[in-house]
């Protein structure tokens, strides 16, 4: 006779306390399609799949929302098996508790659609079945160890045949789990993972701490290591204003991420959009990483990896740190309007064709022709991209001789930049609106604007 604590043989068991799972229908106040409640078994799946073909199917994808403990693996699997061929989105509510086979099946959601709320709780475990003194015999006992191997397998075959995504990491903390579930606790975990937490609020303040944030836990989910255990966890990072918009704006990491440090994080974030809207978007550039595809900014991302995930504040309910009404955006569209407002130039002429708007309040006339008097286009807003089209060669309609005069002292500039005279008049020329560009804008439109707005 020999003793076992069955941990993998355990996966396809019920555990005693488990109460046997519900499909239920609906849930207008989660925007459930179905819910599954309660113990995973043998045959739920099947009984999904004909929900399924009674379902109105207009939301894509159909979610699923879980909570439970214990059951049986091999109907997890089964379930888990379904959720990532339809596919489906997994979602936790305020409150759920999903641990062991019930976190499989939520981790077999479609990407981008696994959402879980701050206040729900998501563990991995095999259920603990038999107790210390348990006795049973070497037969059972093997046999149970196979199943229990098998079931392993099963999980790792799913993992292929679905591209599921399921870092190595996870299946490790999954697979090493015992009566006590290992629980996605932090920020740091739900990223590196794929979890999306919601709803949550945006940080208040320190715009530069929430970028750095959202790229330490992207960088980590794309490593697949905790943020707390790359280079650029225990530093500051700046951002520098790539460009700027009334709805956007797009920032360039001042220092660098990646396990070899050479990697700068791009980051295009919404202005406008609440807490639960588009933010925008994410990618990595760098001679470690190329150029990574870019992927959607979530607000719980924006936090510090190792926030706990239940103290995340939610949104509508004021945080310790707030002190006025708005989010980091106010601060960083502030700080952008005013590095963007008052540029000086170190030439006469840009040194590229990708030019953006600057040195106005809000916006500057698009103009059919070079001067003030040229019919009004369109407003481009302060910031906005543009293109200088054809040579590159600047214009200056009305007086001829002050034109050139002032490309006399620009070309003196260019050849002397110690030449403080010659600068001044250069630099007064631009200022007075002698010298204009053709530019085209991202709709491809034509237009001038004087070189006074435009910085490259």
């Amino acid at each position: 006779m020999l003793r076992i604590v069955p941990i993998l043989a355990a996966l396809l068991l019920i555990a005693p306390t488990a109460r046997a799972a519900e499909i239920v229908e609906g849930d207008a106040g989660a925007g459930c399609n179905l819910t599954l409640a309660g113990a995973p078994a043998r045959g739920d799946a099947r009984a999904i799949r004909g929900a399924l073909r009674d379902l109105d199917q207009a939301d894509s994808p159909p979610r699923l929302c879980l909570e439970g403990r214990g059951g049986s693996i091999s109907g997890a699997l089964e379930v888990a098996d379904l959720v990532a061929q339809v596919p489906m989105a997994t979602h936790l509510t305020e409150g759920a508790i999903c641990e062991g086979p019930c976190a499989l099946i939520f981790i077999a959601g479609a990407r981008g659609a696994r959402v879980m709320h701050p206040k729900a709780i998501l563990g991995f475990s095999a259920p603990l079945v038999l107790p210390d003194n348990e006795t049973i015999p070497r037969a059972e006992a093997e046999a149970a160890y196979r199943d229990g191997l098998s079931a392993v397998a099963e999980v790792i075959r799913l993992r292929t045949r679905r591209d599921l995504e399921l870092p190595d990491s996870l299946l490790l903390a999954l697979l090493e789990g015992d009566e006590h579930p290992f629980r996605v606790a932090t920020v740091g975990d739900a990223a590196r993972w794929g979890i999306e937490v919601a709803p949550v609020a945006l940080p208040v303040s320190g715009a530069d701490k929430a970028l750095q944030d959202a790229c330490a836990n992207a960088d980590g989910a794309r490593l697949d290591l905790s943020p707390a255990d790359l280079p650029s966890h225990d530093r500051e990072v700046g951002f520098m204003v790539d460009s700027f918009g009334a709805s956007a704006v797009r920032l360039r990491s001042e220092a660098a991420f990646g396990a070899a440090q050479t990697t700068r994080c791009h980051v295009e974030l919404s202005l406008d959009a609440g807490p639960e809207g588009d933010l925008g978007t994410l990618r990595f550039g760098g001679a470690d990483a190329g150029t990574t595809p870019s992927q959607p900014l979530s607000s719980f991302a924006f936090h510090d990896p190792a926030t706990a995930i239940a103290d995340l504040p939610e949104p509508g309910i004021p945080s310790a740190e707030a002190s006025s009404v708005g989010d980091f955006r106010i601060e960083l569209d502030a700080r952008a309007r005013e590095a963007l407002s008052a540029v000086t130039f170190p030439s006469c002429w840009v040194a590229s064709p990708q030019v953006k708007v600057v040195n106005v309040t809000d916006f500057v006339n698009l103009r059919a022709d070079a001067g003030f008097g040229a019919t009004v286009l369109r407003e481009v807003p302060l910031g906005e991209p543009l293109t200088i089209v054809g040579s590159q060669s600047l214009e200056a309609p009305g007086d001829q001789d002050r034109a050139r005069t002032c490309r006399d002292a620009c070309n003196a500039f260019a050849l002397d930049p110690t030449d403080t005279a010659q600068k001044e008049q250069a630099l007064d020329c631009i200022s007075r609106n002698v010298f204009w560009y053709e530019v085209s804008d991202a709709q491809g439109r034509l237009g001038y604007i004087s070189r006074k707005y435009l910085s490259d």
